[in-house]
């Protein structure tokens, strides 16, 4: 029985290396999910900089000690973003000082997929012109994007200052609430509640945006939205 067990087991290896293999995937890492420590990562920013998210261990540096992460999952190109970035401005505006925002961009350098490639002149340019103070960095093999979970632009994960993860999804969302369309501020209601130590009241929401192409994402299978609810 054991034996036979322990067969099937390899078996089940062995299939699943050979898929990997001839989609030319790596494996899916685990997903951070709500709740849990945040992982620590490190990317290159468009301006030639870096952006290091250290975990909150002792030998983590002083100068995120403390203070809320907001990563937010951002395209120059998508619409979708372009609509909420005047959110991202001015939520980056009223959290100053207590929340640090960077943007991550899964579509930069990152060649001809069917999206088109974002190069980082570019990215420099429409943040600028969109009036975004905060860093963008690139995730050119979408490594940290999976590793998140995150799966459409524009997406944010807020992280507290203990290192957890305590929102992750919409930038905001809409509603019809009788017969009048109600906006729902799903990530400025997010770090409201984590800059006061309070629970987050919808901790994960799933967002709508352009999808971001890689194996194992769901999104790429079109999502059935619930009645009169349209999220961003």
């Amino acid at each position: 029985m054991r034996r036979g067990v322990i067969l099937g087991w390899l078996l089940a290896t062995v299939a699943a290396s050979a898929v990997a293999q001839r989609d030319g995937s790596r494996p899916v890492p685990p997903v951070v999910r709500v709740g849990k420590p945040a992982v620590a990562f490190t990317l290159p920013q468009a301006d030639g900089q870096s952006f290091a998210l250290a975990t909150r261990l002792p030998d983590a540096g002083a100068k995120r000690a403390g203070r809320i992460v907001v990563l937010v999952w951002w395209s120059a190109t998508s619409p979708a973003v372009a609509k909420v970035d005047p959110v991202l401005a001015a939520l980056a505006k009223r959290f100053a000082g207590r929340a640090e925002f960077v943007a991550v961009n899964p579509f930069a350098c990152v060649g001809a997929d069917r999206f088109g490639a974002e190069c980082a002149a570019s990215v420099r340019v429409f943040k600028r012109l969109r009036g975004l103070d905060f860093p963008v960095a690139i995730d050119e093999r979408r490594e940290v994007t999976r590793t998140y979970g995150v799966t459409r632009v524009p997406s944010a994960v807020v992280i507290d200052a203990g290192g957890v993860v305590r929102y992750r999804g919409a930038i905001q969302t809409e509603e019809r609430r009788g017969g009048r369309r109600v906006v729902r501020e799903d990530l400025g209601d997010a770090i409201d509640a984590v800059v006061r130590g309070a629970p987050v009241a919808r901790p994960e929401v799933a967002p709508l945006g352009t999808v971001i192409p890689y194996p194992g994402n769901p999104a790429v299978v079109p999502r059935r939205r619930s009645a009169g609810e349209r999220v961003r």
